[in-house]
């Protein structure tokens, strides 16, 4: 994407960061810029999107309305088994108390083992602490037996991944896209399929912009929270299959 990018005449500037923006009175946007080795310019622009994932950068300097919907947490590691084996192609997810575990296989004899739960049950219960979190992985009935003979590279880490609706209707010349946008549940499968088709009705929409037609920004926008609430309605309904711990604080605040 990245190549793409400069084949269309796109500049990259990796590993920098946006220190402060401006929006000028004709909505155009002056960023200050800072890069590990080129150190500090600026960039003049028409339009800017953020695409800067859950954390929403530039949305969170432009102090947007932001609403998270629970505080959903990913722990997890990488693993590599030490004797070769052949390994199913697949994904596997397994329902815990706390919350569920989700487990796939990658290239090179290679597995990503996941427990999502939320940031006050791994703190209570310490699950950034390997022994804690391996304990855990121990008592799984169907995922334990799948990582056999596997042993961890890292200790675990932690990853953001929680429910989460921006609202940038508020400025003009700008729109945030993919997660940075509305983040889902990754029970919903969602995050990818979102990132692509937001980027590409929110291009759609700066290009009728530009053409003095302001109606696909507000669409856009409009579509984007229609999206969120049909995902919401989604997200209770698969929290709702599952009923033997109903009564956890895990499960009661999604059902």
């Amino acid at each position: 994407m990245l190549s793409k990018v400069v084949e269309r005449g796109g500049k990259i500037f990796p590993r920098t960061k946006c220190t402060n923006l401006i929006q000028k009175e004709n909505g155009h946007w002056e960023l200050q810029m800072k890069h590990q080795t080129r150190g500090d310019f600026m960039i003049n622009a028409k339009f800017l999107f953020d695409a800067s994932g859950r954390q929403g950068h530039l949305c969170r300097m432009l102090d947007l309305p932001i609403v998270k919907y629970d505080q959903l947490v990913g722990v997890g590691a990488f693993l590599h088994f030490k004797v070769p084996k052949v390994i199913a192609q697949e994904m596997f997810i397994e329902t815990v108390k706390d919350g569920w575990w989700y487990c796939a296989a990658l290239p090179g004899q290679r597995m990503v083992v996941t427990l999502f739960s939320d940031a006050d049950v791994i703190k209570k219960q310490q699950l950034r602490q390997p022994e804690n979190w391996n304990a855990l992985l121990s008592a799984t009935k169907n995922i334990k037996k799948r990582i056999q003979h596997a042993v961890a590279d890292e200790q675990p880490w932690v990853r953001n991944a929680f429910s989460q609706l921006t609202d940038s209707s508020s400025r003009s010349n700008f729109l945030a896209i993919g997660d940075a946008a509305a983040a889902f549940d990754p029970i919903s499968s969602m995050g990818i399929g979102f990132a692509v088709s937001s980027a590409c009705n929110a291009a759609r929409a700066v290009d009728y912009f530009f053409s003095g037609n302001a109606d696909g920004i507000k669409s856009y926008q409009q579509d984007i929270k229609s999206i969120f609430n049909q995902y919401l309605d989604l997200r209770k309904q698969y929290y709702r299959t599952e009923q033997r711990w109903a009564e956890e604080p895990f499960w009661e605040r999604r059902i």
